[in-house]
C-alpha cells in the first residue's frame, strides 16, 4: 500500500481563492449591467434594473433614480419606478 502525501490542503485553498475570485468579478460585473441596465433602450432591460435596485439599491441610488423617473416615458416603468423609490425613501428615513 501507498501513502498519499499532504498535497490536498494547498490544492483545496488554492482552488477556493480561485472560486472566491471568479465569483467576486462575476458580482461585479452583474452589478454594473444592472446599474447600466436603467437607462437602457430596451424597456425588459429597465425594468430588470428596477427590480435590482429594489432588492440591492441603498440611499445612494435614490438621486439617480429620481434621474430616472424624469427620463422615463413608458407609464408602466414609470409607476414601478416611483414605487421602487418610496421603498427607497421609506428605508433610507
Amino acid at each position: 500500500m501507498s501513502r498519499r502525501t499532504g498535497g490536498g490542503l494547498p490544492s483545496f485553498v488554492g482552488a477556493a481563492v480561485l472560486g472566491l475570485a471568479g465569483g467576486w468579478v462575476l458580482a461585479r460585473s452583474r452589478h454594473t449591467a444592472n446599474r447600466h441596465g436603467l437607462f437602457s433602450s430596451s424597456a425588459w432591460r429597465r425594468f430588470a434594473a428596477l427590480g435590482w435596485i429594489e432588492r440591492h439599491g441603498d440611499a445612494t441610488v435614490i438621486p439617480v433614480l429620481r434621474d430616472y423617473l424624469a427620463w422615463e416615458r413608458h407609464t408602466p416603468l414609470l409607476a414601478r419606478g416611483r414605487k421602487v423609490l418610496a421603498v427607497l425613501e421609506t428605508g433610507a428615513a
